[in-house]
């Protein structure tokens, strides 16, 4: 694995959005899982966001795109899904969902949150997934998730505006 990172600071186009959806129904596929209407719906609004989403804010927008009301528990089950497939991460600083931008990966994520526009970055490196795995190993500690986040400001909101 390589160090690898997205900025949300550009939103993806239709066929990137539509290119990373087709992955992830192989992947769903390949793992036996069932990527449903509403599930795919819901990844497709994270993709397209490219920023950390509450519940109710990812409720909101699937809502108006379909123009219908959905019980919030609908989203909430999309979105166990969603990270305990692999294909979203749970922010826990945020109280927000993020999509993957790796999935295919199993991996320990590094997220990098502005406090003050809302980006995330992910970063997932080997080194950090040896230095997860060795601290918990020394400990006899087995994780079941691991996402480290670290609040601060992204280099945008970071540099001084003239």
């Amino acid at each position: 694995m390589t160090d690898k990172g997205s900025t949300a600071a550009r939103r993806p186009s239709a066929a990137e959005v539509a290119k990373v959806m087709r992955h992830a129904e192989t992947l769903c596929a390949e793992r036996g899982l069932r990527f449903t209407p509403i599930r795919r719906e819901a990844y497709a609004v994270m993709l397209r966001h490219q920023r950390p989403l509450s519940a109710y804010q990812l409720l909101e927008l699937m809502q108006a795109q379909q123009q219908r009301r959905l019980a919030p528990l609908t989203v909430y089950r999309a979105l166990d899904f969603l990270v305990d497939s692999g294909l979203a991460h749970k922010l826990e600083t945020a109280h927000a969902f993020v999509a993957c931008d790796h999935p295919d990966e199993m991996h320990q994520s590094l997220y990098l949150l502005c406090t003050d526009c809302g980006s995330s970055e992910e970063v997932a490196t080997e080194r950090l997934t040896r230095l997860i795995d060795r601290e918990a190993s020394q400990r006899h500690f087995r994780p079941s998730r691991q996402v480290v986040e670290i609040e601060g400001l992204c280099s945008a909101c970071a540099e001084p505006q003239p």
